[in-house]
């Protein structure tokens, strides 16, 4: 089990969020399908009109996090799961399921942390 969840769970959710994604891409994103409607540039000026970002000011309240730290926690959350991958059967061990359910849960994980990144 992995994250409390069966292997095929596992795969239906993973499968799920997937085709979520790639359905809103594909609808939505113009560097996806170049035709539609959605560009960075829009979102960055909707996203300053609306207050959510400001121009050349990083808070110092603590509010974001920084983005070095969350490449880090992905590149090791990337090597976990290509371990994960390398493993000869499609069942895997309990200890690496506790393994990945240990750094998952660690405190002051920055990947998982509700805050926007600097």
């Amino acid at each position: 089990m992995v994250l409390e969840k069966s292997e095929n769970a596992t795969r239906i959710l993973a499968s799920r969020a997937r085709a979520r994604i790639r359905d809103f891409l594909c609808q939505n994103c113009s560097v996806y399908v170049a035709g539609n409607p959605c560009s960075c540039q829009k979102l960055v000026a909707f996203s300053l009109k609306q207050g959510w970002i400001d121009r050349g000011r990083v808070p110092s309240d603590g509010s974001m996090v920084d983005p070095a730290r969350v490449a880090n926690e992905v590149d090791e959350l990337k090597r976990l799961v290509h371990l994960y991958d390398t493993l000869p059967t499609p069942r895997e061990s309990p200890e690496l399921a506790a393994r990945l359910r240990e750094a998952l849960r660690r405190p002051g994980l920055a990947v998982a942390e509700p805050k926007r990144v600097k």
